[in-house]
């Protein structure tokens, strides 16, 4: 091999060796443990206290504010049973042989 291919060579993967350094530094950037991020939130905890105060004060507010969109009303009538033309249905009072068949 003449020397001067091996000095290109060497220069082609020193530049390689390099780039891939950038990389990884580049890489090691981004990551994040859990010990750093919990130290962030120790410093700014009482930030997260007051907004969830705040939001809970607003939705508060917001509930008592607002206008009523609907009500509802029902009401249950247990009596003699009645078929879809009102007729009465035989019930246990009327036909003890119901009471065998419920």
């Amino acid at each position: 091999m003449p020397p001067a291919f091996g000095q290109l060579w060497h220069k082609i993967a020193r530049h390689k060796n390099r780039e891939v350094e950038e990389i990884m530094a580049a890489q090691n950037e981004f990551d994040i443990d859990l010990a750093s991020v919990l130290r962030v939130l120790a410093r700014v905890w009482w930030i997260i206290v007051v907004l969830a105060a705040v939001g809970a004060i607003a939705a508060a507010g917001s509930t008592f504010v607002q206008h009523k969109t609907y009500s509802a009303q029902s009401s249950v009538y247990l009596g003699q049973p009645t078929d879809a033309n009102g007729n009465a249905i035989a019930g246990i009072t009327s036909n003890p042989k119901a009471a065998t068949q419920i």
